[in-house]
């Protein structure tokens, strides 16, 4: 640092490769002594402020070890806030998971059937799944951003649904479900970020990353390699008609001005199948890769099947 400033004050400047191979000094440089000294200050500056753009650095003319200084730090600087946002994301899916255990426990109790808790059982499971792979530096895998991206509107739809329920079930353990939808909303977006940014460490553009998912997911859903992806697609092909369904019978009930608790219920009900539908679509996937075999779709098996024998037994 300080040879750095003292040939940026002097003039100073290596000549190139000769019989006198050495640091010479020119009368015109120290002519402009002033901007020289002007020039060693910016240079101190930006070493001691390694959050400077590296290419102003480059500008300057610094030597080669203040410009891999400055990469160096602001890669630790990096790594540091995606270890703090980690931390962060992993403490929202704790509370997800507690939380909306919480809620489908007490809905199944207070309606005496296990199927109206299945949709907050969904979230609780995904959020632990979320959990689990933050741990393990997974949340870049198509896998858990599609999960954290469905969580989004799932959570949001439920939050809402929450407060129409409150008066019709007369249970102060809902009045958490609009705080918890906050939370599950803000960190599934995180989530999905944290997983953007985990590819190589580099920001990939959310909007490129919707379109290649979107382009993925058309192509998976035209092809049956296998007979347990058939089972899926047809599993995939049905709850997303479920669902459907539901939001125009939602539609049909707002435009009757039907009492909310009759709303809040299909809202819940048009939650549950989003997750539900995109379960059934994520397995339909690890099935065509001949992945099922594999801990977490293991896990989402038997989450699946858990809601359809409710299912069953609502029937």
């Amino acid at each position: 640092l300080i040879l750095v400033a003292v040939r940026a004050v002097c003039g100073f400047n290596h000549v190139l490769p000769g019989p006198s191979r050495c640091s010479s000094i020119t009368s015109n440089r120290l002519i402009n002594m002033n901007t020289r000294s002007s020039i060693a200050n910016h240079v101190v500056q930006q070493y001691q402020y390694p959050g400077y753009p590296y290419k102003e650095v480059t500008k300057k003319n610094t030597s080669r070890f203040l410009t891999k200084k400055l990469i160096s730090n602001n890669s630790v600087n990096e790594g540091t806030d995606m270890e703090d946002g980690k931390k962060t994301i992993i403490t929202g899916y704790t509370l997800i998971t507690i939380g909306y255990f919480l809620i489908g426990f007490t809905i199944a109790a207070k309606g005496r059937n296990l199927y109206y808790g299945t949709g907050p059982f969904l979230t609780a499971g995904l959020a632990h799944f979320l959990k689990d792979a933050s741990l393990n530096g997974r949340l870049s895998s198509i896998t858990y951003k599609r999960l954290n991206l469905v969580l989004v509107p799932s959570t949001l739809l439920s939050s809402i649904a929450g407060n129409l329920l409150i008066n019709g079930f007369h249970n102060t353990t809902l009045s958490i479900e609009p705080l918890l939808g906050i939370i599950a909303v803000k960190t599934s977006i995180q989530g999905y970020l944290y997983g953007l940014r985990r590819l190589d460490f580099k920001r990939t553009s959310v909007r490129e990353d919707l379109k290649s998912g979107w382009k993925a997911s058309i192509r998976t859903m035209t092809i049956l390699p296998n007979f347990k992806s058939a089972l899926y697609f047809a599993a995939t092909c049905t709850t997303t008609l479920m669902a459907i369904f539901k939001f125009l019978e939602i539609i049909q009930l707002l435009l009757n001005r039907s009492k909310t608790f009759m709303i809040g219920t299909r809202l819940y009900r048009f939650s549950k199948l989003l997750v539900l539908a995109t379960v059934c679509f994520t397995l339909k996937d690890a099935a065509d890769r001949e992945r099922l075999e594999e801990a977490t779709f293991v896990k989402l098996n038997f989450l699946l099947s858990f809601v359809f024998a409710a299912m069953v037994g609502e029937l």
